[in-house]
């Protein structure tokens, strides 16, 4: 699986970056908006974490255009914040899922059981 961490705390999208590809998944980290936007004009993801605050960029409005680069193929999406109040927006959203920080290892490996 094809996975995109994208996070502005560096520490924290190399630890998941390490997770997912210690778990057998290809993973690549963005710690930018710019990045991940990059990024996704060159690999099809099929799971996207995304910071819902990344510095300055909103991760919301950073979702739908990862997910409009996905046409016609499905990306999973799942919003990571530190504010349980940021969950309703994220799925007004259309996310997939979301993650409250700090975000345990066996919340994190949920998204990639299922989808194996």
């Amino acid at each position: 699986m094809n996975v995109l961490f994208v996070d502005d705390n560096t520490d924290t999208a190399s630890l998941f970056t390490d997770l997912a590809m210690a778990w057998g998944h290809t993973a690549r980290a963005a710690n930018s908006a710019l990045e991940a936007l990059s990024l996704s004009r060159t690999c099809a993801w099929d799971l996207v974490f995304l910071d819902v605050l990344i510095g300055n960029d909103d991760g919301v409005s950073l979702g739908r255009k990862i997910r409009g680069l996905a046409e016609p193929r499905r990306v999973r999406l799942v919003a990571i914040s530190g504010d349980a109040e940021s969950r309703g927006r994220c799925e007004a959203s259309n996310f997939d899922g979301f993650l409250l920080k700090p975000v345990s290892i066996s919340d994190l490996q949920g998204w990639f059981d299922s989808r194996q």
